[in-house]
């Protein structure tokens, strides 16, 4: 038989990575670790050996009461949060939730709202959630101010959750922004998008009032199949970077504010990030052509949008920031380019999960209520939510950056009925 995806992987196999996994090809892989639930091995549905005492160690290092890892991401973690926390009342999203917040939402059939604003208080007391779901940071390095957030959601007694993914390497330097976990009752991090971790390592870490709903939603949503290799991979990258982060971060810092100082040199910028590690380059040209350009020259970044380009910046790889720099001040520059500005729908949308839709054009779904999200992936944020009215400005940004588009059926846009 033809064998095109290794074939694709193996052709591409040296080339330079700032993007997940952010091990960076640096993980050397002992396949006889690859195991299934033996005598020695323990089971992580059942965890009452060795990965609970691993799950113990990297809560220590987090400073945490609990943590439950997943080898489905951080996916599996979001829906085993939405599904212990279903029966607590209203959910509330703030900040760029990842489509799979609303997936999880929508299959427990949870009543739930989007905030765009920035009352957050008076979003709370409108919609009466008892849960508000933060993303801190996001795709592009910014952060909320938690510990304001977590002063509300205490005078209201409401349970915080915050999907800090791009976060899980901020526990381990001080230059970098405090960690969610000072701030939230539970908290879900993606060790694969910052650290040296095989993809799907993720963790959530979890105050013991919730342990309960917890591991029994988790025994109903993660896969039987664990995988060891993975889950290894999640406790080597917490031990390291428990040992040595501080001096291991502070290096990929200054490499940043290096490539920074030389980015001045180049048509492009530097946005600048409370996440020091996270790379965004900010052009005039269309970044897709500039993607384009960079990976004719074996240097591939995390993501595109509209007119920035970002790199995930790691211990493994920053000794390339100096390639990526000679890359760009070779590129053709032409300055031609204005992106969209995303549009700005509601700032308060009650998230309706109906059943019944129809197919229609992205022109005709203009003034009708859409079944799902639809959005960019990367980042998979939805610029329109299920139930929301869609706007003729929000067509237009997805037929502008359509190439990039999740939740359309082959250009067709879902409604309700």
């Amino acid at each position: 038989m033809l064998t095109p995806l290794n074939d694709s992987l193996n052709k591409k196999a040296n080339h330079l990575s700032f993007h997940t996994p952010a091990h960076n090809g640096g993980i050397v892989i002992d396949t006889r670790l690859d195991v299934t639930e033996l005598s020695y091995s323990d089971n992580l549905l059942e965890a009452k050996g060795v990965i609970l005492e691993s799950e113990r160690e990297v809560a220590k290092a987090y400073g945490v009461e609990n943590v439950l890892y997943s080898t489905a991401g951080a996916t599996a973690l979001i829906h085993t949060v939405v599904r212990a926390l279903r029966d607590k009342g209203t959910f509330l999203l703030y900040g760029e939730a990842h489509k799979s917040v609303y997936n999880a939402l929508r299959i427990n059939c949870a009543r739930a709202y989007l905030y765009r604003g920035i009352d957050i208080r008076g979003a709370l007391v409108e919609s009466g959630a008892k849960v508000l779901v933060c993303t801190s940071p996001n795709y592009f390095g910014a952060t909320l101010n938690l510990k304001e957030i977590r002063e509300i959601t205490d005078e209201l007694d409401v349970i915080l959750v915050v999907d800090a993914s791009h976060g899980a390497h901020f526990a381990f330097c001080s230059l970098l922004p405090d960690p969610a976990t000072k701030f939230a009752d539970l908290v879900i991090h993606s060790q694969h998008k910052t650290m040296q971790t095989l993809t799907g390592g993720a963790s959530l870490c979890y105050t013991d009032e919730y342990k309960k709903e917890i591991l029994l939603a988790f025994k109903e949503i993660h896969t039987t199949s664990p995988n060891y290799l993975v889950m290894s991979s999640i406790e080597s990258a917490v031990s390291l970077l428990q040992k040595d982060g501080e001096r291991l971060y502070q290096q990929v810092v200054k490499e940043v504010e290096h490539f920074t100082c030389r980015a001045q040199c180049t048509p492009f910028s530097v946005v600048p990030t409370a996440d020091k590690t996270r790379l965004v380059v900010e052009t005039t040209d269309n970044a897709d052509e500039v993607r384009e350009y960079l990976e004719s020259q074996g240097i591939y970044p995390e993501m595109v949008y509209g007119n920035k380009l970002v790199f995930i910046v790691t211990p493994f790889n920053y000794v390339h920031l100096d390639a990526l720099c000679d890359a760009l001040e070779g590129y053709s520059y032409k300055g031609d380019y204005q992106a969209l500005p995303t549009p700005n729908g509601k700032e308060m949308v009650e998230l309706k999960f109906g059943s019944s839709y129809e197919e229609v054009s992205l022109d005709e779904a203009v003034g009708r209520a859409s079944y799902g999200e639809i959005g960019l992936y990367p980042p998979g944020v939805p610029v329109v939510v299920a139930g929301e009215t869609i706007t003729k400005e929000q067509v237009e940004f997805l037929k502008e950056f359509s190439k990039f588009t999740f939740g359309l059926e082959k250009s067709y846009a879902l409604v309700l009925k």
